[in-house]
């Protein structure tokens, strides 16, 4: 479990800094962190790279000085202002969609292989991001990849009520229900809002093993589902 959260929350770092990390968390060290590619390093009087301001990996640095996160839903677009670096300093970014990217220093730096980033870190923001706002609220008690990971996380409330929450972020939402996840509760990044109806309308001719009914949410749906019950006012 340590491993896993570590994939989505530390993409990058030196080699001390991951070692840290890994003591800290009492995580299992992992063969997944390489340097980090040229294309996503400025190299100047220093070298520099750019976390995406969502996921924190390096981003990519094209011809032109443009400089984007590869995970399209992620909208993060800078221009690099030529000749504005002083002094070492990286250049200014212009333009830009979403949070500032703040510069950081390149040297020894190594980030996760790019398939670790693709396939398991960025699926997991939106996943190990409501365990956490989750483990924040009185009266929850939060149980991660329960079951061996039969399911995401599940949610259980003073008065009984729980959820078993699947976290899902698939560009194809038929994917979904062609393999539907064993937790009733499914749950969608808020970018992929568009897909609720369609796999509400997937699901529900479906049932989970135990003969529940799916439920689908997005992120913030499902906090104010949650909010609303720890009020006292239902779900």
């Amino acid at each position: 479990m340590a491993a896993r959260t570590m994939l989505t929350e530390v993409p990058y770092g030196t080699e001390r800094a991951l070692v840290e990390e890994y003591s800290r968390r009492g995580a299992a060290r992992m063969d997944v962190y390489r340097p980090v590619p040229s294309d996503r390093v400025w190299a100047g009087a220093s070298s520099w790279l750019w976390p995406c301001p969502q996921c924190r990996y390096p981003m990519v640095l094209r011809g032109g000085g443009q400089l984007r996160c590869e995970y399209p839903p992620h909208q993060s677009r800078f221009g690099l202002a030529a000749g504005s670096d002083k002094r070492g300093g990286p250049p200014v970014l212009t333009g830009g969609l979403g949070r500032l990217a703040v510069a950081e220093p390149a040297q020894s730096v190594l980030c996760l292989d790019w398939g670790v980033w693709r396939y398991i870190t960025c699926p997991g923001l939106s996943e190990v991001g409501l365990m956490q706002w989750l483990e924040k609220q009185e009266g929850v008690r939060v149980e991660r990849w329960e079951n061996l990971d039969e399911w995401d996380v599940g949610v259980y409330l003073a008065d009984g009520h729980r959820w078993r929450v699947d976290v899902k972020d698939h560009q194809d939402a038929q994917t979904i229900v062609d393999r539907p996840p064993a937790g009733e509760t499914v749950v969608v990044p808020n970018y992929r809002r568009s897909q609720v109806n369609q796999l509400q309308a997937g699901l529900d001719a479906l049932r989970t093993a135990e003969g529940q009914r799916y439920t689908v949410f997005t992120v913030s749906r499902f906090k104010a589902a949650v909010t609303k019950r720890l009020k006292g006012m239902g779900a």
